[in-house]
């Protein structure tokens, strides 16, 4: 196996048997800390031990086992186990799916069911070159995207595709949703700041810039490219 999974969070629903169990192993398998989620205990608890991971019991037909209505006053810790007993993970700063924070008053939740920011690319080189060249696919829907390019001779020509998840994008996404929502953005600069590259991080994490222009500089950066171990070809 790859490891390609290593130090990343795989929240597996109805992984007591069948193909969730099978799902499970195979993250587990490639590194991956799997939380095991399911009404059936026993079973349950007996592959998270399998594969070193953990188990949580939780009926995912229980639309309301946490649901959080916008405005509603919430009792944070109370939440905060709710969420852990549904298999979420607490962490200090959310970065993956099937996360949460507690920063002061605020409860930071990426949820297991969204998606994360995807960025795909199509390679293309002349037949005997050593280099690739790059066009940004455009997403059309569902899991479809397209691009093109121009050839400037006549002869073979060699093309693929990679995409990788965008953590920088995927923050770019969120940080608009927070300025929307008129919450405070501080910490957020922060984490982006760890994210882009240099020149734009140094404005992320200087406090004496004023918030509108880092979060000005923040929505026109670009991402990062990825590195190797993003890519999935």
């Amino acid at each position: 196996m790859s490891g390609r999974f290593v130090d990343r969070v795989a929240i597996v629903t109805g992984a007591a048997s069948g193909i969730g169990a099978a799902t499970a192993r195979a993250f587990g398998a490639e590194g991956a800390r799997v939380v095991i989620a399911d009404v059936d205990a026993e079973q349950g608890a007996a592959v998270a031990r399998e594969i070193g991971g953990r188990f949580e019991p939780v009926d995912v037909a229980d639309a309301g086992a946490v649901a959080i209505e916008k405005a509603e006053l919430l009792d944070l810790e109370e939440t905060a186990q709710r969420l852990v007993a549904c298999g979420y993970e607490r962490v200090d700063q959310v970065e993956e799916r099937g996360q949460f924070a507690l920063r002061g008053d605020i409860l930071d939740l990426y949820p297991a069911t969204e998606e994360r920011a995807v960025r795909c690319e199509l390679l293309w080189r002349e037949k005997g070159s050593s280099s690739w060249n790059q066009s940004p696919m455009q997403f059309l829907n569902n899991d479809h995207w397209a691009a093109s390019f121009h050839v400037e001779t006549l002869g073979k020509y060699e093309y693929t595709v990679r995409g990788w998840h965008d953590p920088f994008l995927t923050w770019q996404r969120d940080l608009e949703k927070r300025k929307n929502a008129a919450q405070d953005l501080s910490v957020d600069f922060l984490i982006g700041g760890k994210l882009a590259e240099p020149d734009v991080a140094r404005v992320l994490n200087d406090a004496a810039v004023p918030d509108d222009k880092r979060y000005e500089v923040a929505m026109k950066a670009s991402s990062p490219p990825p590195g190797a171990e993003k890519i999935f070809l």
